[in-house]
């Protein structure tokens, strides 16, 4: 059975379900964790700068060899850093 998919109002799909990384830890482990759910089938990931594990889904998502943007990434701001503004909101 397919993975259902969501389309948005721009006309991208993006998996239904998604591999929440809260708890995920900023090491190696926690690349490891991230592969397995690569390895799953797992393509959408949600994080948090609050999180801290930003920098290890990078990493694991490059250490897949499979393309970015077969994957689909959401992370959430904390509100000191929209506070903060546009600029905060980058990094």
């Amino acid at each position: 059975m397919a993975e259902p998919y969501l389309t948005l109002a721009n006309g991208s799909a993006i998996p239904q379900l998604a591999f929440g990384l809260y708890m995920v830890p900023a090491d190696d482990e926690g690349v490891k964790i991230i592969l397995e759910a690569i390895k799953a089938g797992y393509r959408h990931f949600d994080t948090a700068s609050y999180y801290g594990n930003e920098a290890t889904l990078g990493t694991a998502l490059k250490q897949s060899g499979i393309p970015r943007e077969e994957f689909f990434i959401c992370s959430k701001v904390w509100n000191d850093a929209q506070k903060e503004g546009r600029e905060a909101v980058k990094h």
